[in-house]
């Protein structure tokens, strides 16, 4: 982040997406992609924000590890519509994660 946003008074957060649900995503969406990859990718991109927020000072709201706390195997259609969005209720965890609200009201 440069500097422009601080001497804006912009305060800069980071949200990090949450993984895909693979089969399911596999059911929906092209089978030429593949999640299995896509999620690892989410999981890199995740190790280099959090180590971004904490270098340069920058608010992370980590939806990744915060729905991975709640979707299991048997209970994943719950929260997944077609394996890459979330339903109500896995938008309903997103907007209650208590981090959320310290940040947003900082």
């Amino acid at each position: 982040m440069g500097n422009q946003t601080y001497e804006n008074n912009i305060v800069p957060i980071i949200g990090i997406q949450p993984l895909t649900e693979p089969k399911m995503s596999n059911m929906y969406w092209s089978a030429t992609t593949d999640f299995e990859r896509v999620n690892e990718n989410i999981k890199k991109y995740r190790e280099w924000a959090v180590q971004f927020g904490k270098i340069n000072n920058v608010r992370i709201i980590d939806f990744c590890s915060e729905l991975k706390k709640h979707i299991t195997e048997k209970n994943k259609h719950e929260f997944y519509i077609d394996g890459v969005h979330l339903t109500p209720q896995g938008h309903k965890i997103m907007a209650t994660i208590e981090k959320i609200k310290s940040i947003l009201e900082n």
